[in-house]
């Protein structure tokens, strides 16, 4: 017969409180049962003297008399050391993609680290849970995940709704229903059923960051419950059979992204979906089933097979590939949602595969801010977002906006996590004066918090801009009408085309200068989403006849543009068979927006307006884009329009009049 293997327990103390590892050898178990020891017995039972102090109590797995210890129950912390790096990286991604996305356009990615991330631990922790107790507790699951989430979500609220007051309706922009949908963890549908794009620069959402929480409660409610489920079921094969599951689940969804790429044109719709956007989350929980959070065959087989500078070399190039990933990816772009997310996916998991290995390899904790901002990496990603909409809309710099949010987002999470969340979960008591004084802050709180909701937007400052605009133009055109009616003219001799840019310029608002103050020759024909390639000639075939035979003509369009090549041909003709006849003025189309790249459509016929400067006699170039530079001030907080900015529809209106005038047309 074999000699049954002992394997002691591995349980972690403080340097100076280490001690033998206890036996549990049947040898061990009935010397320890006798009420009395021989002197060898007990020299051989006896631990070194120490100090009396209070022991931390370390749990251990329950044991029955004549059990062997089986291997995989060496016991270990749920906290897994290293895992801070993945939730570092993933808010990096998405701060540097929210602050900054031209320099990291694909930091989106940042979400789906997370997303693996949370499949992975929810997992383990489920399965540790059953597998130390042989049961799950679904409510209590259900009342952690309510606990860690909701709080900070609430707090974020009632703190940031107020800042809302003081900025235009953009920042309330939909507030209402906002507030709802992300209350009760639905903004994904919410933001789906709009149609607006999730990237969208015009009023974007200030909560529209809550779809991602919102995918991840539908995901903890469906898979709980799964879970729960299966370990009632299937018991001691509860791993294997979450692992199937889970790795079934991730295939189906990731390939429903794959299918859904090609037959949708709003990718945002794939974006929120908790049937094409889930896969993620079960990636991460196959996994888990795997390694888990406590030491296993598995975890100890792979570990042994790799040295710990392969471990930590092949997770820094995990994480290098996350990186580079989110540099190449693009939001609108089909690959993304063909190949893109998964291999983001794959990648995250990778990164937190071979920190679980590392974690079992030493016992080296994270640098210790690393560890802070991975506490709070969830209060940071809650926070940011509102914070940064309601400072750039208060027409702050975007850099000072950057700094403000940042300091601001990080400050109140660390607030939230050490001081308000252990009070909230019962970990920290507090004397009854303090907690009626912070019930009395939180009613307080909710009266401005009310009004912001109550001032709710249906509208966005840009939309009434265009329906004042439009407003504008038919009354002038009926004014016009009339007009050639009687005289067989229109009485202008300058037509502007341009899109809703334009339209900023057109709407008569006390204290701002409007087109037909400064240009009272001009006839405007304005319209939001104008474009070169669908627009500008309907409209001079139209305008033209009505206009004297040498009008000038003004081309303000360029920024919702679909294609450059095709738009820069377009005025190529324009100019070849307008310009011996008409005097022409391009206006170079301005975006300083945080999303335009140098090589975007509207740049690129920027770029080569410019380049024509000076080759034709009748063709002058009013560089509003070059105006723009460095004066965000101009521009709304979407970095394009004028719907509500004096000074940037002066400067627009000025450096357009100083091109007419150098090719010697007359403004009124």
């Amino acid at each position: 017969m074999t000699e049954k293997k002992t394997v002691r327990l591995k349980i972690p103390l403080p340097e100076d409180e280490k001690v033998p590892a206890p036996d549990f050898s049947r040898r061990a178990r009935e010397t320890t049962t006798k009420k009395k020891l021989s002197p060898l017995e007990a020299l051989q039972n006896a631990r070194p003297s120490r100090p009396k102090k209070k022991e931390k109590s370390v749990p251990l797995p329950e044991i029955q008399a004549d059990e062997e210890i089986p291997e995989e129950v060496a016991i270990s912390t749920p906290h897994i050391r290293h895992f801070g790096y993945v939730r570092v990286l993933g808010l990096a991604l998405v701060l540097a993609y929210h602050f900054y996305p031209n320099l990291l356009p694909g930091g989106f990615i940042g979400v789906d680290v997370f997303f693996v991330f949370s499949g992975y631990l929810i997992t383990a922790l489920a399965l540790e849970e059953y597998r130390r107790h042989q049961s799950f507790n679904l409510k209590k699951f259900a009342e952690r995940r309510f606990f860690r989430i909701f709080p900070t979500v609430a707090f974020a609220m009632l703190l940031i709704l107020p800042l809302t007051l003081f900025g235009t309706a953009d920042v309330r922009y939909q507030l209402r229903q906002q507030i709802f949908a992300g209350l009760g963890f639905i903004t994904n549908f919410y933001e789906s059923s709009t149609g607006q794009a999730y990237d969208t620069a015009f009023a974007p959402h200030i909560w529209v960051h809550l779809w991602s929480l919102a995918l991840e409660v539908q995901f903890y409610l469906v898979w709980g419950l799964l879970i729960w489920l299966i370990v009632r079921q299937f018991k001691k094969a509860s791993k294997g059979f979450s692992f199937f599951l889970a790795s079934l689940l991730f295939l189906a969804s990731a390939i429903a992204m794959f299918v859904g790429a090609f037959s949708t044109k709003n990718v945002s719709s794939l974006y929120y979906s908790p049937i094409f956007h889930i896969f993620p989350f079960f990636l991460g929980a196959a996994m888990a089933a795997l390694a888990g959070v406590s030491s296993n065959k598995f975890i100890r087989r792979m570990a042994n097979r790799l040295t710990l500078s392969r471990i930590r070399i092949s997770a820094g190039i995990s994480a290098l590939l996350l990186i580079i990933l989110a540099f190449i990816l693009h939001f609108d772009w089909l690959g993304t949602y063909l190949v893109g997310f998964f291999f983001a996916a794959l990648f995250a998991l990778a990164l937190i595969f071979f920190l679980r290995l590392l974690h079992e390899k030493t016992e080296n904790e994270e640098p210790r801010v690393i560890k802070f901002f991975a506490d709070i990496s969830y209060g940071i990603y809650i926070f940011h977002w509102p914070l940064l909409l309601v400072f750039v809309n208060l027409r702050l710099s975007h850099g000072l906006s950057v700094i403000l949010t940042f300091v601001l987002a990080t400050g109140l999470s660390a607030l939230m996590y050490y001081g308000i969340d252990p009070i909230l979960r019962g970990k920290r008591k507090i004397a009854f004066s303090q907690k009626l004084l912070f019930a009395g802050v939180v009613l307080l709180s909710l009266i401005p918090s009310g009004m912001a909701i109550a001032n709710s937007s249906d509208s966005t400052v840009l939309s009434q801009q265009l329906i004042s605009g439009g407003y504008t133009q038919t009354s002038q055109q009926l004014y016009l009408s009339e007009k050639f009616v009687e005289t067989g003219t229109l009485g202008k001799n300058i037509l502007v085309i341009g899109d809703s840019v334009t339209v900023g310029v057109t709407t008569d608002k006390q204290g701002y200068d409007n087109i037909a103050n400064v240009i009272p020759a001009a006839v405007t024909d304005a319209q939001g989403d104008k474009k070169i390639s669908s627009d500008l000639k309907p409209d001079l075939d139209g305008y033209l006849p009505l206009l004297p035979k040498n009008c000038a003509i003004v081309i303000a369009l360029g920024t919702n543009s679909i294609s450059a090549k095709t738009d820069i041909s377009i005025l190529q003709s324009i100019i070849q068979k307008y310009a011996s006849s008409h005097p022409i003025v391009l206006v170079t189309p301005g975006d300083i927006s945080p999303d335009n790249v140098n090589d975007s459509y509207s740049n690129q016929i920027a770029d080569w307006e410019l380049s024509i400067k000076g080759n034709y006699k009748n063709v002058a170039i009013a560089d509003w884009r070059g105006a723009l530079q460095g004066h965000p001030e101009y521009v709304d907080s979407d970095g394009i329009h004028l719907s509500d900015r004096p000074q940037g529809r002066e400067v627009w209106l000025n450096t357009l009049s100083e091109a007419l005038k150098s090719l010697g047309v007359k403004l009124s």
